[in-house]
C-alpha cells in the first residue's frame, strides 16, 4: 500500500485514490466538533513545534507560543514520553480512509498512539481507534491503548487514556454510517 498526504489540499490518497481522513469524517457526522480557522490555526503551529522537539531539532520560537511549548515539556519529562513515530501519515487500504497520528510513543511503560489537544472532546476516542486501526494494517502495530494529551500555557498537561477495543469498533460504525451517508448523497452534518 502507498500512502500520500498533500499538505497544500488536506488529501490522503491510497495507492493514488483519494480517501477521506479521519477528521473530516468526524467533522462531517458530529456537527459542533470542527475548531474555527483561528483555532485550527493556533493547533498546526502548535502540533509542528511539538513535532520538532519530539524529534530533538533546534527551533527560534515565537514567544506567543511559549506557554504552549514549556507545557509539552514538562509533559514529556513527568511522563518519561519516548516516541516511535512522530507526524506519521497512516491509512487503511482495506477500509479507505488516511490519516495523521500526532505520536506513536511509550509513555509510562505503555504504547499508545497518542494526539494532542486544545481541548478533548468525546470524538477523540474515535479518532485514536481509526489511527491505532490504520497502524494494525500498515505497520503491523496491535495498539489497544490511546492518550489525549491537552496541553494549555500555565496549566499542567491533562491526559485522559483510553481503552481502544470499543472504541475501534465504535469507529467502524461512524466510517459505515458515514459511508451510507454518502451514498444516499447526504454530504454534511
Amino acid at each position: 500500500m502507498n500512502i500520500a498526504y498533500d499538505p497544500a489540499s488536506h488529501e490522503y490518497r491510497i495507492d493514488g485514490v483519494l480517501v477521506p481522513h479521519v477528521t473530516a469524517i468526524l467533522r462531517d457526522l458530529l456537527p459542533g466538533w470542527d475548531a474555527s480557522e483561528y483555532h485550527l490555526a493556533l493547533g498546526r503551529c502548535c502540533h509542528a513545534r511539538y513535532a520538532m522537539l519530539a524529534r530533538g531539532e533546534e527551533f527560534e520560537d515565537d514567544p506567543m507560543f511559549d506557554g504552549y511549548v514549556e507545557a509539552w515539556r514538562v509533559w514529556r519529562a513527568a511522563n518519561k514520553v519516548e516516541f516511535s513515530y512522530i507526524e506519521q501519515v497512516v491509512g487503511s487500504e482495506r477500509y479507505q480512509y488516511g490519516g495523521t497520528l500526532d505520536f506513536l510513543a511509550t509513555v509510562g511503560g505503555r504504547l499508545v498512539v497518542g494526539d494532542y489537544k486544545a481541548t478533548i472532546t468525546p470524538a477523540t476516542e474515535w479518532q485514536l481507534a481509526a489511527y491505532a486501526l490504520a497502524l494494525e494494517e500498515c505497520e503491523a502495530i496491535k495498539i489497544n491503548t490511546g492518550l489525549a494529551v491537552e496541553l494549555r500555557p500555565g496549566r499542567e498537561a491533562r491526559q485522559v487514556w483510553y481503552e481502544l477495543r470499543r472504541a475501534k469498533q465504535e469507529w467502524m460504525a461512524l466510517l459505515t454510517t458515514w459511508r451510507i451517508r454518502r451514498k444516499c448523497g447526504i454530504k454534511e452534518g
